[in-house]
């Protein structure tokens, strides 16, 4: 931040041999900002604290990423044109205009997409930049996060992940591994 804002402001920048000399204003400018981003964060996280009623919905908070924070886009995810654009239409689409799919059986969101194909396809970059693009919360868990050696554990957890989820929405679950559960 120090550098883009000196950068950004000055004609001629101060270089002394092959380091570039930042002032102490555009430093403070710096400090700042990442101040301003930690009180961001520790309110994100006191709020997401609160919003957590029990052990088990405590579980995953850690997984919530906020929209702003997950850096991808359709735009930044080469080729999968035809899949980018139908994620758009069946889920971001209705995230941002509610409006357009209140009326009708034929025009309600989807509920649900399967995302599958072998390790590195870009299963994971696609629902990241799906969760951005709708402006939609983004918790990723495996399917060992879901699973417990305690009886009755594993229902817990997922009834927690979701009613957890309903009060942060909107959100975007993905479930990575789905295979491994039995």
């Amino acid at each position: 931040w120090a550098r883009s804002h000196y950068l950004s402001s000055t004609v001629l920048p101060s270089i002394e041999g092959d380091r570039l000399t930042i002032p102490r204003e555009s430093l403070d400018l710096a400090i700042e900002r990442l101040k301003e981003q930690v009180t961001k964060s520790k309110n994100l996280s006191q709020n997401l604290k609160n919003l957590a009623k029990d052990e088990y919905e405590r579980n995953f908070i850690s997984s919530v990423v906020p929209p702003d924070e997950i850096g991808v886009k359709f735009d930044d995810i080469g080729a999968l044109e035809d899949v980018k654009r139908t994620l758009d239409e069946l889920v971001a689409l209705p995230m941002r205009r509610p409006e357009l799919f209140s009326h009708g059986n034929l025009l309600r969101p989807c509920k649900g997409v399967l995302l599958f194909g072998p390790p590195g396809t870009g299963k994971t970059l696609l629902a990241k930049a799906l969760a951005t693009e709708a402006g939609a919360n983004f918790i990723s868990i495996t399917g060992s996060t879901l699973t417990s050696k305690w009886f009755g554990d594993a229902e817990k957890l997922t009834k927690a992940l979701f009613s957890f989820a309903s009060r942060l929405a909107p959100v975007i679950i993905f479930v990575d591994e789905v295979c491994s559960f039995q």
